[in-house]
């Protein structure tokens, strides 16, 4: 997933510095974003692995259990708001 992500990013990147286009520029700049966010997930889950061994894999889940509710909470509020209007 990584690697489709950079590849993306590049070209995007390429097109934004070539044809000076704003539009793919915000996406280079998104794909980074993305990018940064799976290298830093990386880094800090081998710390926390070295740190607290298989516990660290408890963080993971509170996180997606998190993510899950967000998701859920969203999804309800925009289900909630078009049934409105």
């Amino acid at each position: 997933m990584i690697t489709g992500n950079l590849r993306s990013a590049t070209q995007k990147a390429y097109i934004a510095f070539t044809k000076r286009d704003w539009k793919s520029a915000l996406r280079a700049i998104q794909y980074s974003i993305v990018i940064i966010a799976f290298l830093a997930g990386a880094i800090s889950g081998g710390l926390l692995t070295s740190l607290i061994g298989a516990k660290a894999a408890w963080v993971a889940v509170i996180i997606l259990i998190g993510s899950v509710i967000l998701f859920s909470i969203d999804k309800r509020k925009n289900k909630y708001a078009n049934a409105v209007v």
